[in-house]
C-alpha cells in the first residue's frame, strides 16, 4: 500500500506500520499497556523499550496513546479456510448418526483435520 512503507508483495521494512495480523518487533514509548518479562518476572513498564509484539497487541496500546516504531517482523497477509462447509457438514451428519456412522463421520473429520492441520499452511506470513 503506498505511503505505509510496504513493498508490492505487503512486506513492511523499519518504519512501516502496524497493520493488524503479524509479529512486530517495535520500539515502543508510552503508558504500561504493553508487558515485558524479565528476571523478575513479567511488567508493564511506562517509558521506552523495544520487543516483539502481535498486531493486536501493539493497535490496542497505540489506541491508548502509546507511540510504536516498527524495526522488524512478519505481516499476515492472507488466509484460506476451504473446508468450511465440508467440516459444517460433515459435523452435522455426525450429530444426528449413531453407532458406527456416527463413528465414521467423526473420522472423517479428524483425519481431514490430521492431515491438514500438520502442513500448516493455512497464513502466509512475509518478513518485513
Amino acid at each position: 500500500m503506498p505511503g505505509d512503507g510496504a513493498d508490492r508483495r505487503g512486506c513492511v521494512r523499519g518504519g512501516g506500520e502496524v497493520e493488524g495480523p503479524g509479529i512486530y518487533r517495535v520500539r515502543v514509548s508510552g503508558g504500561p499497556w504493553l508487558p515485558v518479562r524479565g528476571d523478575e518476572g513479567t511488567i508493564y513498564p511506562a517509558g521506552s523499550w523495544s520487543g516483539w509484539y502481535v498486531g493486536e497487541e501493539l493497535l490496542y496500546a497505540m489506541e491508548r496513546g502509546a507511540r510504536v516504531e516498527v524495526l522488524e517482523g512478519f505481516r499476515f497477509l492472507e488466509s484460506c479456510r476451504p473446508f468450511d462447509g465440508y467440516v459444517r457438514a460433515m459435523f452435522r451428519r455426525k450429530q444426528r448418526a449413531r453407532g458406527l456412522d456416527r463413528t465414521l463421520y467423526k473420522l472423517l473429520l479428524n483425519t481431514l483435520y490430521g492431515k491438514f492441520g500438520q502442513q500448516g499452511r493455512q497464513v502466509r506470513a512475509v518478513p518485513l
